[in-house]
C-alpha cells in the first residue's frame, strides 16, 4: 500500500468501495440533565434492537466539495497497485492552528487491514510541528468510527446538540474528537 497526495477524487474512484455511510448495531448515548444550576452530561455504550444503517449521497454537489477541500494540498489518498482503496480529507483552521479531518473512507472489503490507521497515522505526522491539534467530527451513532479513533489516541472533547436534524424517534448529537500533537 502507498499514502500519497490526493490530487482529485472521482465517483468511479470510490463507486465500489460499498456502504457509503455504516451500519451498527451499538451506539454511544448521550444524556444530559440540567438541575438546579448544575449540567451534569454522561455517555454510555448502548446496545440497539435494530441495527441503524447511515447512508449519504454521493453526488456531484458533494464531489465538488471535496474538490473544494483537496485543493489546499492536506489529503491523501492510500493505494494498492494504483487503485484507490482509501482517502483522507483535511482542511486546515488556522485561526486556532489544527487540522481537521473532514472525511475519512476505506473501501469495505479492506476495513480491518491497516488501511484507515496508516491514514491517520499520515494525517498525524502532516499535523506535527505545523498544528496544535487534530480535530474531527464524528455523529455519537457510528460506534465502530468512535472506538477506531480513540484506538488512534483521539479523545471525545466535546458535543455538539443541534448538529444534526432530528428525525422520528431519532437524535443524533456529533462528537468532537480530538489528537493534541
Amino acid at each position: 500500500m502507498e499514502i500519497r497526495k490526493l490530487d482529485n477524487l472521482m465517483v468511479d474512484d470510490i463507486k465500489g468501495f460499498g456502504l457509503y455511510g455504516y451500519k451498527t448495531n451499538k451506539i454511544y448515548k448521550v444524556d444530559n440533565c440540567r438541575n438546579k444550576g448544575n449540567y451534569n452530561l454522561s455517555i454510555t455504550e448502548s446496545d440497539l434492537e435494530n441495527e441503524i444503517i447511515k447512508e449519504w449521497p454521493l453526488d456531484e454537489k458533494t464531489l465538488n466539495y471535496y474538490s473544494e477541500i483537496i485543493s489546499q494540498g492536506l489529503s491523501y489518498g492510500a493505494y494498492k497497485s494504483n487503485e484507490l482503496i482509501g482517502y483522507i480529507l483535511m482542511s486546515e483552521m488556522s485561526w486556532n492552528k489544527s487540522l481537521c479531518i473532514d472525511y475519512i473512507m476505506v473501501s469495505d472489503s479492506l476495513k480491518g487491514t491497516g488501511t484507515g490507521r496508516e491514514l491517520i497515522n499520515k494525517a498525524i505526522e502532516t499535523a506535527k510541528g505545523k498544528y496544535r491539534v487534530l480535530s474531527l467530527e464524528v455523529q455519537n451513532e457510528n460506534y465502530g468510527a468512535i472506538q477506531f479513533y480513540m484506538k488512534m489516541g483521539f479523545s471525545i472533547e466535546g458535543i455538539e446538540f443541534s448538529k444534526y436534524p432530528e428525525k422520528e424517534n431519532e437524535k443524533s448529537v456529533a462528537f468532537i474528537m480530538k489528537y493534541k500533537l
